[in-house]
């Protein structure tokens, strides 16, 4: 459809150099985050110290759980060499935190019957 891609062609040039990570341009994204990852610490009773992100998506979602729990597992747990274990149908994003975050991978097998 021409007058979609006309339309298309017309947004993208006007929010192609901007992106929400500019504060400045988007003002109100900061507020909706804050209120995001409250009400998120509310939902899983967390204290008023509870913290939190709002990420760009599930890769990055899941690359910043894996250094929380690395970082967690050496600081208090004393973990030198962490390890992950995960089934071979695991995201590949897990594939990439290990890589990134210098810990061990271990795949797991999958019953191909019962997804365990």
């Amino acid at each position: 459809n021409e007058d979609l891609t006309d339309l298309m062609s017309e947004m993208y040039k006007l929010y192609a150099w901007s992106n929400p990570l500019h504060p400045d341009a988007f003002p109100g994204v900061r507020k909706m985050e804050a209120e995001i990852v409250r009400m998120s610490c509310n939902l899983f009773h967390g204290s008023k110290d509870s913290v939190g992100c709002v990420t760009s998506g599930g890769t990055e979602s899941i690359i910043l759980a894996v250094k929380a729990y690395r970082d967690y597992g050496r600081e208090v747990m004393g973990i030198a060499n962490p390890v992950i274990i995960v089934p071979q149908t695991a995201h590949a994003a897990f594939d990439k935190a290990a890589v990134l975050l210098g810990i061990h991978i271990r795949h797991v097998s999958v019953d191909p019957l019962t997804k365990r």
